[in-house]
């Protein structure tokens, strides 16, 4: 179900990114394949240090690439006892309550991988499905960052969620 990013991957990870719907909750999405690649190499190069800051996975479906996962702002100073998840499924796997596992299945393993006391994970306000997962999965709403960020000069809230 889950394993390191690997560059092949990069064709379906775009690909998901360039959905509306996703598009609409990211700051910035790829503009082609080859940075997506770029990204993967990255990442890979991170997760091999002895203290990353990020690890990202491949979500498998049915041995199909269905999406990634990433724990992010791991190992900074002052705050190396939490971190944060980002995910993205593709629109073909929607709805098929894949995300669940996946989310329940990385915060166990972020907790004893890197023995965080906390694991954020931030969803846009309008994002009602990823709120209702977010609590599925365990976490639990602590708050709107009103007015967080700005996205073509339109002013997005962020609900907190740990």
């Amino acid at each position: 179900m889950l394993r390191h990013v690997k560059v092949f991957d990069a064709k379906v990870f775009y690909d998901a990114e360039q959905d509306l719907t996703a598009k609409k909750n990211f700051m910035t999405t790829p503009s082609s394949i080859k940075e997506v690649k770029e990204d993967i190499k990255e990442e890979i190069r991170e997760y091999k240090k002895k203290k990353p800051s990020s690890e990202k996975f491949t979500i498998l479906y049915k041995e199909k690439v269905a999406g990634w996962i990433t724990i992010n702002q791991l190992n900074n100073p002052y705050f190396e006892h939490r971190a944060k998840v980002d995910f993205l499924l593709h629109k073909d796997f929607r709805g098929k309550r894949i995300m669940t596992k996946v989310l329940r299945k990385i915060v166990s393993y972020s907790f004893k991988k890197y023995k965080l006391k906390r694991l954020e994970a931030w969803t846009r306000t309008f994002n009602k499905a990823v709120a209702k997962l977010n609590e599925k999965a365990g976490f639990k709403l602590e708050g709107i960052l009103k007015k967080n960020k700005c996205k073509n000069g339109k002013y997005l809230d962020d609900m907190v969620w740990a």
